[in-house]
C-alpha cells in the first residue's frame, strides 16, 4: 500500500472514530466536527472533505490547519483550558 493511500486511510479512520464520539454526545440533528490538522496534513484532508460531508448529509467538517510550529503549544493550552477538538 502507498503512503498515500495509508495517510489517507489513517485519516478517513480519524474523522469516522471522531464522528462516532460525536454522534453519541449529540442531540443535535447537525453534527459538526472540528479537524485540527498539522502541516500539509490540512491540505490533504480539506480535499477529502466535501465527498466526505455529500456522503455523510448533517455532518459539517471545520478543519483548522496549524503549522507545525504552533501545534505543540496550541495543544497544551487547548487540553489545559478543555477546549480541545
Amino acid at each position: 500500500m502507498s503512503r498515500i493511500m495509508l495517510k489517507t486511510n489513517l485519516v478517513l479512520i480519524t474523522i469516522i472514530f471522531s464522528l462516532m464520539i460525536i454522534a453519541c454526545e449529540s442531540g443535535h440533528d447537525k453534527i459538526v466536527l472540528k479537524f485540527w490538522a498539522m502541516g500539509l496534513e490540512g491540505e490533504t484532508v480539506s480535499k477529502l472533505i466535501p465527498e466526505f460531508e455529500k456522503n455523510n448529509p448533517g455532518v459539517k467538517v471545520i478543519v483548522q490547519q496549524i503549522p507545525w510550529t504552533a501545534a505543540h503549544e496550541k495543544m497544551i493550552t487547548a487540553f489545559a483550558s478543555e477546549t480541545l477538538p
